[in-house]
This record gives structure tokens, sequence and C-alpha cells, in this order.
């Protein structure tokens, strides 16, 4: 009976640094079976990347399994891209591929897509695709953090977290606000209103630094509060916004607030 085999190839890529986005790090992983589940050496098959709307190949970057090679053995001199024929006595059934390419518009570019293929003797190729997000769209998210209570005064608030952009990116000149409408009938209008802005490049979870802290007259019907020069966040930022909503009498109930809320940033 003839011998059945399985291929199986799985791409996948990043950013090699988000400060600058010029890079992005490619790996393959191709294994290859046959019908009881052994492993068959992959000498004789073809690896293949065009490198199709990826950008250029950073030479000298193709690895196998860890290896180095030289760009003369993978680079095809007529589409410059990536051939790498395994040798006829590669007894390996498994095998890592890596290699770098340059993103040509770092700051435009949104993802990039790109596809690896194995060239089978007598079969369809294989093929795997990976796609990498380059720049990150910018978004914004709230969430309520805790509700609390002074065991002192007896004042209840809510801590709210607002939070927008992402990790290394720049969206230019940007106003984060809140609209804190809510028309309740009988409710009283909270004491105060505080915001604390804080930020963090990396968005590692222990990366946060304060950089402006307000308190608020909540009997302003718009309140913009003034955003500190010598505190002025540089750009890139990932930034959320707690500000806790001090009530009188809250019950399970939004106060009613002021009409619209807002801190200058610069994302």
């Amino acid at each position: 009976m003839e011998e059945r085999l399985s291929y199986f190839i799985n791409k996948r890529g990043r950013v090699a640094d988000p400060a600058k986005r010029d890079q992005i790090d490619w790996e393959v992983t191709i294994n290859k079976r046959n019908d009881k589940n052994k492993g068959v050496a992959l000498a004789k098959e073809t690896f293949k990347d065009d490198l199709s709307n990826v950008g250029a190949f950073i030479p000298e970057s193709f690895k196998l399994n860890d290896q180095a090679l030289t760009d003369d053995e993978v680079v095809d001199p007529a589409t410059q891209g990536l051939r790498y024929a395994f040798p006829k006595d590669f007894g390996k059934t498994q095998a890592k591929i890596s290699f770098s390419t340059r993103v040509a518009e770092p700051d435009v570019t949104q993802k990039v897509s790109n596809t690896a293929r194995l060239e089978v003797e007598n079969q369809d190729a294989q093929e795997a695709k990976a796609t990498v997000q380059v720049n990150r769209p910018l978004s914004i998210s709230k969430s309520l953090t805790a509700a609390r209570v002074d065991a002192g005064s007896g004042e209840q608030s809510l801590m709210w977290t607002i939070a927008a952009g992402a990790p290394y990116q720049s969206f230019g000149p940007t106003w984060i606000g809140d609209i804190l409408s809510a028309e309740r009938v009988g409710q009283t209008a909270p004491k105060r209103i505080e915001l604390v802005a804080e930020q963090s490049i990396s968005g590692e979870k222990d990366s946060w630094q304060v950089v402006a802290v307000e308190t608020l007259d909540p009997a302003a019907a718009r309140s913009f509060p003034s955003f500190p020069a010598d505190k002025t966040v540089p750009v890139p930022i990932f930034l959320p916004i707690p500000s806790p909503c001090m009530t009188s009498a809250m019950r399970g109930m939004m106060a009613r607030l002021p009409p619209s809320l807002a801190i200058p940033i610069r994302l």
C-alpha cells in the first residue's frame, strides 16, 4: 500500500520593535508525517515565499532551525522572493524557518499579510498565511472599576476607567471626553468630580504613571480641565482616565452630572 503523507505548515509574524514598526520578523514551521503518524524527512521539498506586498527581505536574516543561511542560498534573483530546496540528505522531519522583512512606510501601514508555500512532488502546494498588525486603529473603552463608600463621611462614589489609544501609537492631538448627563427625578448633584490621568508607553500592568489630577466644580455646565504645560504627555501613549464621581446618595443610580466632561491629551 502506498504511504500517505501529511504536511502541516504554519506561519506567524510580529513587529520587531513596536516603537519603530519598521521591521517584521516571520517564522514558518513545517512538519511532515505519514499515515502512521510517524515523521518523514523533508528532503527534496521546496519552501517558497514571494514576499508580495510585504516589503524587502532583510539581508542575512534567513535561518533554518536557528542556523543562518547565506542570501545566495535563499533569495531568488528573478523575483527577490525566497526559495529554499531542502537537500536530498536533509533528514529532519520538522523545520523552522525564520526571516525578516522591512516595512516601507511604518507610519501609515495598517497591516501586512503574506503566504508561505511548501511545494510537494505530485501534490498540491501546502500554504500558510499570516497577517501582522503594524499600526493599531484608535480605540476607546470604558468600564466600572469600583463602587466605594467613605467610612467617615458616608460619601458614595463610582470609579470609572476609560482606556484610549494603544501602546507605542501616535494618533495626533486628541480630546478624550465623557458625556455625563442624566436627568433623574429626585437626584442631587455630585459633591465633586475627580479626574486622574495616567499614561503607559508599554501598556504593561505596573507601568502606569500619573500625569494630571483635576478636581472639578460639578456646578459648571461645561468643564474642560486644563492640562499642565510641563506635564504634556509625549507621543506615543496609552492613557486611561479613572474618574470617581462623588454623590451624596447613589442608591444604584446615576447622579445628575455635568453635560460633558473632557480632558485634553496628546495621543
